[in-house]
């Protein structure tokens, strides 16, 4: 199990990234952090045959197109859920993988971060932290736990537990599930939970989890026809949209979904409303090839991922396979009309794993960034795709970047 100080390490580390002059070992590559200025928390993870090993490193800007090194953030085994504070403060959240505790840190104005507090949810039976983390306000947090179908709810501030809820969950004989990633809806989170058979293929439903976030409670829609729910983008009115993953279309085009089949699909939700809107889009059938997944857009417009089948045509050989396989592009859709725009070229070709991130500016403006992962996750380039014709290429980091989170 990794221990509370290892992780403690991790992120204290994070404010040791140099600059100017850097001794030997050091990044210097990260510009001098203005005590008024901004302030990010760019996290991921680095994948070897060991296993994965969790990074975060702080930068003053996410707008250099320069590569950023890791010797200066200390990574631990696993991979942490990170949150911050919606105030930016320079609060931040660290969920751990290997042990049911959550960490507080705060950045200091030079860009350093220290530990100022932790949290356990040993007593409500979680053996870890580390499933979504989401922090919409400052009287309450919240914690998934995927193993116990639970949600941990705590002050961000008092790093107290309020209490634990059981989600609503029909799980079939030898089944189990996943959730997709939470999407916010005003004062709601939105979370997907995914079925899955005994012999491991997805079941075409999901149900929807509607979380009020200011007293906690749930209530749940469901869908038929349509699984594997993880991705999620809005529209120009704040209707949200849900995407399988890329995984599910090799599947069902190498004829290994099981039966019945869930196909990649898009549904949706009304801002506002607790229910699914009336049927859902077969990407597949949209795109003419596999497809799948969700990446934020400006203007209501999403990114979704097509595989060249006809460069590469599908079977059962290397269907399971397909999401980690390059031939993906980046296709832009009108998500209101459920129609396709143009193809995100100047990213070129890549793995079927979307990894997308929004940053609020704000002055009402939301910057949309896009992950493009290298080969064999060797590194990953985050793009601003404000302008879908001319995406700028911004920090290269190490490994598979996840986002970053604004702290001040």
């Amino acid at each position: 199990m990794r221990s509370v100080a290892a992780s403690a390490a991790l992120l204290v580390g994070l404010g040791t990234v140099s600059c100017g002059d850097s001794p030997e070992g050091g990044t210097g590559v990260d510009a001098f952090v203005e005590p008024s200025g901004p302030l990010f928390l760019v996290g991921g993870v680095t994948i070897s045959t060991e296993g994965r090993n969790g990074y975060g490193v702080l930068v003053p800007a996410l707008n250099d197109d320069r590569e950023v090194r890791l010797e200066d953030a200390i990574s631990v085994p696993g991979q942490p859920a990170i949150a911050a504070s919606p105030n930016r403060n320079g609060r931040f959240y660290v969920g751990l993988d290997e042990s049911p505790v959550v960490q507080a840190y705060e950045a200091n104005v030079d860009g350093s971060a220290q530990l100022i507090d932790e949290l356990s949810f040993a007593p409500f039976g979680a053996s870890a932290a580390s499933g979504p983390l989401v922090v919409p306000n400052d009287e309450r947090a919240y914690v998934f736990d995927l193993n116990m179908l639970s949600m941990y709810v705590f002050d961000p501030q008092r790093m107290e537990l309020i209490e634990a809820v059981d989600l609503d969950v029909n799980t079939p004989p030898g089944g189990s599930h996943n959730f997709s990633f939470p999407a916010r809806d005003d004062e709601r989170i939105l979370l997907a939970i995914n079925t899955f058979r005994a012999d491991g293929t997805a079941a075409p439903r999901s149900r929807m989890a509607f979380i009020d976030t200011r007293s906690s409670a749930v209530t749940y829609a469901d869908i038929e026809g349509c699984g594997r729910l993880g991705w999620s983008a809005k529209d120009a009115e704040g209707n949200l949209y849900f995407a399988t993953h890329p995984a599910q279309a090799g599947l069902v085009f190498g004829g290994l979904a099981g039966d019945p089949a869930a196909p990649p699909c898009m549904a949706s939700v009304a801002r506002g409303t607790t229910t699914f809107r009336p049927g859902f889009v077969d990407l597949a059938e949209l795109a003419g090839a596999p497809a799948g997944g969700l990446a934020q857009g400006p203007d209501g417009t999403a990114y979704i991922l097509v595989f060249d089948d006809e460069a590469t045509p599908v079977t059962e050989a290397n269907g399971d396979t397909l999401s980690l396989s390059l031939g993906w592009t980046y296709v832009q859709v009108d998500l209101a009309a459920e129609r396709l725009l143009e193809p995100l070229a100047a990213l070129g070709e890549g793995v079927g794993v979307p990894i997308d991130f929004s940053v609020d500016e704000g002055d009402g403006d939301v910057t949309p960034f896009i992950v493009a992962i290298g080969p064999l996750f060797s590194s990953g380039t985050i793009y601003d795709v404000s302008q879908p014709d001319v995406p700028v290429a911004r920090l290269t980091i190490p490994g598979i970047p996840f986002g970053a989170l604004r702290l001040r």
